[in-house]
């Protein structure tokens, strides 16, 4: 988001899943990169001057709670899909 409120897509590698070694995760949130959670994401965003950050995380939870039908019909396969799963699984149960 810039100074006037605006949002810009994120460079696409910011958007694509990493299973990497050891469990982390190749970006940090707020300095956490094992298991960056909602209190890193809300504490980036009041950061940053965010508005509305719990209503923007309600709303990426409601769109990744569609992964598994939105990656059946982009022909993702179900291998990856589970995997991304499992991992979607553990961080709702971790927040």
């Amino acid at each position: 988001m810039d100074a006037k409120d605006r949002w810009n897509f994120a460079p696409v590698y910011d958007l694509t899943f990493s299973n990497s070694t050891f469990g982390f995760h190749s970006t940090m949130v707020a300095g956490e990169s094992k298991n960056p959670g909602a209190k890193n994401i809300l504490g980036l965003a009041k950061h940053f001057g965010i508005k509305k950050p719990e209503l923007i995380l309600d709303e990426v939870r409601d769109a990744i709670s569609q992964w598994s039908s939105v990656a059946k019909d982009y022909g993702v396969s179900q291998s990856t899909i589970k995997i991304i799963e499992k991992v979607i699984n553990q961080a709702n149960n971790n927040n």
